[in-house]
């Protein structure tokens, strides 16, 4: 898989998830910006809206949670807004958390700990259904 060129916003407040992330990321290409709250990610969003492929947001998190964080995206009115994949990636994984995580505005929920292949699946599809390809 090659996400060379893709942008990935990395929402995790614990330094070691975010590393993680990178450490399967960065050897596929992609281009990563981590941050370490949902209000650092929605002012990241702000910033750089148009070129953020996806976002990968954690739930539980100081000053933002990745839930209201992910409203705040979907309703900013920017162009990428409602479009851009965000992928939960949390330890909350009973059915009530997916649903919140849903209704929030995110596309996915992906559960810690998780296979680094399906995080890699999970992200070539949502990046190929943008591209209007699904896989």
């Amino acid at each position: 898989m090659d996400f060379s060129g893709k942008r990935i916003l990395v929402v995790d407040d614990i330094p070691i998830n975010r590393t993680v992330l990178k450490n399967i990321l960065l050897p596929m290409g992609a281009d990563i910006i981590e941050v370490k709250d949902g209000r650092q990610a929605v002012d990241v969003f702000y910033a750089e809206s148009d070129s953020i492929d996806i976002i990968l947001m954690d739930i539980m998190m100081p000053n933002l949670d990745g839930y209201k964080a992910t409203e705040e995206i979907r309703t900013s009115g920017l162009p990428n807004a409602r479009t851009v994949p965000i992928i939960a990636v949390t330890t909350l994984a009973f059915q009530e958390d997916i649903d919140a995580a849903i209704n929030a505005g995110m596309d996915f929920h992906l559960e810690k700990p998780f296979e680094p292949q399906k995080l890699l699946f999970t992200l070539m599809r949502f990046l190929s259904q943008k591209k209007g390809v699904l896989v």
